[in-house]
């Protein structure tokens, strides 16, 4: 997990004012100078950009199931509406967990205690 004064520090640079083309070496596309694109073959590694970081950061915490609310403060979102409509895709089996989540609660002993009582006062 990225700590939280590095994600500070992410977090003011994608929401900063400075243009695009302003920041350290980053193109328009985000893609960094040709010395690092070169680093970035030389090693295998790939070349990405900070907002595509972030976007991992979050699915993460998402998949770890760390509750949205929490993930929509670290990255500065307005309301959690804009980290639900754009994380969905992480977590599809929600739903699904949900469901077993409150089958588990009142399946079983609910009905046990119901039958107890009807045995008793029915």
């Amino acid at each position: 997990m990225i700590p939280v004064n590095l994600f500070t520090i992410v977090n003011s640079i994608l929401h900063s004012s400075i243009p695009r083309e302003g920041r350290s070496g980053e193109s328009e596309t985000g893609v960094g100078d040709e010395e690092q694109a070169v680093k970035a073959e030389q090693t295998g590694l790939r070349v990405i950009r900070l907002h595509d970081a972030r976007h991992t950061h979050a699915s993460i915490m998402l998949k770890q199931e760390i509750h949205p609310k929490i993930v929509q403060e670290r990255l500065g979102h307005a309301n959690i509406a804009i980290t639900l409509d754009t994380y969905s895709h992480v977590s599809p089996g929600l739903q699904a967990a949900a469901a077993k989540s409150f089958d588990e609660a009142f399946g079983n002993n609910y009905n046990k205690r119901s039958d107890e009582a009807l045995e008793k006062f029915g």
